[in-house]
């Protein structure tokens, strides 16, 4: 259970790269400014809580333990509560637009 939690939150930073540089390609700035935005605020959630400069150490010690940690418990709340619905909503309204051609 805990692995696949921090499965998850490096699958979706993956997935949130990933659709910000296909928004960058398709020349979609807007889509890719709200989606930057969106995880810079998490990021700076981050830091401001103090769980970001412990990430690394609080990751192995949950994959060594099979327990979440607490600073990992946090981690996957915030990102599943404020970020994830905004990714999820802009992403979702945004991919006709990023994968449409002009030629179509």
């Amino acid at each position: 259970l805990a692995e696949k939690d921090i499965f998850m939150v490096v699958l979706d930073v993956a997935l949130d790269v990933n659709t910000i540089h296909s928004m960058l390609w398709a020349e979609h700035y807007k889509f890719a400014f709200v989606l930057i935005t969106t995880w810079i605020v998490s990021l700076f959630e981050e830091l401001y809580h103090g769980d970001f400069t412990q990430l690394p150490h609080e990751m192995m010690k949950t994959l060594h333990t099979g327990r979440k940690s607490e600073a990992v418990a946090r981690l996957v709340a915030r990102e599943a509560s404020f970020e994830a619905f905004v990714s999820l909503a802009l992403t979702a309204y945004a991919f006709p637009f990023i994968f449409m051609t002009a030629d179509a």
